[in-house]
């Protein structure tokens, strides 16, 4: 488990108030900032509105890089293991 400390909080509200995330997904938002403070290299996700979404992923590196940070790699599980994921 990872901590949600001031931090992350704080990044958290930096994606949300560059409107790269919406406030009503925060935590989208929080799973972001928690996997980037953390240094973690892929996070995983079925989300593609917010996280997994290539539309998007260029602004939320470009928050992340500014805050000090670096935006793991955003895929879904197909795109990572491919087709073999569902089963």
């Amino acid at each position: 488990m990872l901590a949600i400390d001031e931090e992350t909080i704080r990044l958290t509200s930096a994606l949300i108030e560059s409107g790269v995330i919406p406030q009503k997904a925060a935590a989208d938002a929080a799973h972001i900032a928690i996997a980037s403070k953390n240094n973690i290299d892929y996070l995983l996700t079925w989300n593609c509105k917010h996280i997994a979404n290539a539309e998007i992923i260029r602004r939320l590196s470009f928050v992340i890089s500014e805050e000090g940070y670096y935006l793991p790699i955003l895929c879904t599980p197909i795109e990572l293991f491919g087709e073999g994921a569902n089963e």
